[in-house]
């Protein structure tokens, strides 16, 4: 779990510790790299945003030796990226989801859920063969599919911008719907 922790943060933790508030709306830029590229973090637009904007209950980026507890602790609910990134009226709904896809519970903080056949990972349970192409076209180029605000933030991004005419807009976890669809 350490090791997930400094990969995290290696990626940009102070992203992932930007208040999250069910009122507010922050439009996350994207970053314009080419997926067939990889630069360094430092050099991304959306890193130079997160470190231009200073943040007191998050460590400046690169200085997250902090202990794995409270580093978990400082993170915004599941609940509360669902309603930051979702409409008050979807809310229910992709909390059914995050449950049926990976046991998620609105207070969780972190998800380890990784299906080990397919390599889903998080709440969503996004897949790796789709994750840089999406999480890029979400404004999340360079996050791991692990990390909340990204997991959440791509959830959101198919949702409302990859809806199938057939299924609508939770087609991508049509699968499990007979779990997260109302009776």
């Amino acid at each position: 779990m350490i090791a997930k922790i400094l990969l995290v943060g290696a990626l940009g933790v102070a992203g992932a510790c930007l208040p999250v508030t069910s009122t507010s709306r922050v439009q996350v830029p994207v970053i314009t790299v080419p997926t067939s590229t990889t630069i360094a973090w430092e050099e991304t637009d959306y890193a130079k945003h997160v470190a231009s904007q200073p943040i007191e209950e998050c460590p400046a980026y690169g200085s997250c030796d902090i202990p794995e507890h409270e580093y978990i602790a400082h993170l915004p609910s599941l609940r509360e990226l669902v309603q930051y990134y979702f409409e008050p009226e979807d809310v229910p709904l992709m909390l059914r989801i995050a449950f049926c896809e990976s046991s998620a519970k609105p207070d969780d903080k972190w998800s380890e859920a990784i299906n080990p056949k397919s390599g889903a990972t998080g709440w969503f349970q996004h897949m790796p063969d789709w994750w840089e192409e999406r999480s890029y076209k979400a404004g999340f180029s360079g996050w791991l599919a692990v990390e909340p605000r990204a997991n959440v933030g791509v959830a959101a991004w198919l949702y409302y911008k990859q809806p199938h005419p057939k299924w609508g807009n939770a087609s991508h976890w049509y699968p499990s719907r007979s779990c997260w669809e109302e009776k």
